[in-house]
């Protein structure tokens, strides 16, 4: 009889499983932010979705992920739930060519418990339910990655193009995946050796060249494209805490590179060891965001600690009644060994203890977190914004997820301008709605000034204030002399 799917399959996909469950069950897919960062995404997306051919700016470095939101917008309806269901495929996508990888350095367990403790770390079930582009990236790398892994002959000028493609669309969704390229590398020449590493170079290259280099040129001819930035300085001390808020990742992880160094390391294991040297290479060099980019050393850690405690594990086995019989307990070797899976249990147990003592608390946190947080449907800022929808074609503001959420959209130069607001910009474009900051720009009296001659004050919620053009005759929330009283003018 056939077997419906492999063992290995099966596994993988518990934790999609679950966070599947999470998904559906809870209220995640309508808050209104899940992530500081997803609210510029889906306004991104927005716009394009909206824009006319005429309004569009050209493709950046990052075209695609936003591209492929506005498709969905136009087929499924402008929703937040669709992106973050896409995060939530990804993550399937990711776990199973994790999987396909790894199936036979870890078998079917270990890739269980790769997954737990991936998805288990601090921020993580965060990030899966988030509409952001770094877990799509990573899993289409990853991907590119499981169509090169099968060597029982070498791969195919098309299995090698269509990796090399599918590479190129992830890093045009989130530039960082690029961190893979040198462990995918020695991937490679551990299994085919320099020769035919460099033969299956050429139809890899052209595969990625060819989804490449189209978007990348018409952004060099285009200067008219939203900024990325993938510096953020002050990122390093902030991730640094977020990896040592998993003592019991790292202690697996330390295990497993004691595995490595100790026995001739399988192809998949020195793939996570070389991924994870390059992103402490990177971090070193500010090269990384904080935050999302976080996940570049959670997956190997989770790789390598699942390798560190299934052998300690396979050892601590012996310790307990029913593990295999030994010699004399006069015998050295015996007595060494006996110690050697001594230690083990010992690092298994620690390491369990400290999973549930750190990770279990930090995940169920961060569950109640996401349960808890707003509804973009009960919102009265969202819920005002809407109200003016119809009749508004620009919006400004430095909260994106809102202007999503009430149907607005944001064109790019102002979204630029937002972490540094500029009048003359906004000025140019004369919004129709503004939600404002103020101890940000109403401290500037030209944007006091400014505003409420052309606005009127209709909603506010703590420092944010939504103001609409006096063209909308809107309702003002208070009297003119209130609120220039209020603003000291």
């Amino acid at each position: 009889m056939k077997q419906f799917a492999p063992p290995w399959l099966l596994w993988s996909l518990l934790v999609p499983l679950a966070l599947t469950i999470i998904f559906l069950v809870g209220p995640v897919r309508n808050v209104l932010v899940v992530d500081g960062g997803e609210g510029a995404e889906l306004s991104r997306a927005l716009f394009l979705s909206h824009a006319a051919a005429t309004d569009r700016p050209a493709p950046d470095p990052t075209w695609l992920y936003p591209m492929l939101l506005a498709a969905g917008f136009k087929i499924f309806g402008v929703s937040a739930a669709f992106a973050r269901l896409l995060t939530l495929i990804s993550v399937g996508a990711l776990l199973v060519a994790l999987g396909w990888i790894l199936r036979d350095a870890l078998g079917g367990p270990g890739l269980l418990i790769a997954g737990i403790l991936l998805f288990s770390a601090n921020g993580m079930i965060g990030l899966a339910a988030a509409a952001r582009p770094e877990l799509p990236a990573i899993s289409l790398a990853l991907v590119s990655v499981a169509l090169c892994s099968r060597f029982s002959h070498a791969p195919t000028w098309k299995r090698l193009s269509l990796s090399g493609a599918i590479l190129a669309c992830s890093i045009l969704i989130d530039p960082t995946a690029l961190i893979i390229v040198p462990a995918f590398i020695v991937f490679v020449f551990r299994h085919l050796g320099w020769e035919s590493t460099v033969r299956s170079f050429l139809p890899w290259s052209v595969g990625f060249l060819a989804a490449f280099a189209i978007p990348v040129v018409l952004a060099s001819l285009n200067p008219n494209r939203w900024p990325h930035s993938l510096v953020d300085a002050a990122g390093n001390s902030r991730r640094l805490n977020e990896l040592l808020a998993n003592p019991g990742l790292i202690l697996a992880a330390i295990l497993g590179a004691i595995c490595l160094i100790r026995k001739k390391a399988p192809a998949p294991l020195l793939f996570a060891a070389v991924w994870l040297a390059t992103a402490m290479f990177a971090a070193g060099a500010a090269h990384f965001r904080s935050g999302p980019d976080i996940i570049h050393f959670y997956i190997p850690l989770a790789v390598l600690g699942a390798t560190g405690f299934v052998a300690a594990a396979r050892r601590a086995g012996r310790v307990f009644p029913g593990g295999s019989p030994g010699g004399s307990s006069l015998d050295g070797d015996k007595i060494n060994q006996d110690r050697s899976d001594g230690l083990c249990a010992l690092a298994a147990i620690t390491i369990f203890a400290l999973w549930v003592g750190f990770a279990v608390p930090d995940f169920v946190a961060n569950l109640t977190r996401l349960d808890h947080l707003r509804l973009a449907s009960r919102d009265e800022l969202c819920l005002s914004i809407r109200e003016h929808a119809a009749a508004t074609r620009w919006c400004y503001t430095r909260y994106p997820e809102y202007a999503f959420a009430g149907g607005v959209v944001i064109p790019p130069d102002l979204a630029a301008t937002a972490s540094s607001p500029s009048l003359d910009a906004v000025r140019q474009y004369h919004p129709e709605q503004m939600l404002l900051d103020e101890t940000v720009e109403l401290q500037n009296p030209r944007w006091a000034a400014w505003t409420t001659n052309q606005y009127v004050l209709v909603d506010r919620d703590g420092d944010k204030e939504l103001w609409i053009s006096r063209r909308l005759q809107p309702r003002p929330i208070q009297s003119a002399h209130e609120l220039l009283q209020r603003l000291g003018l």
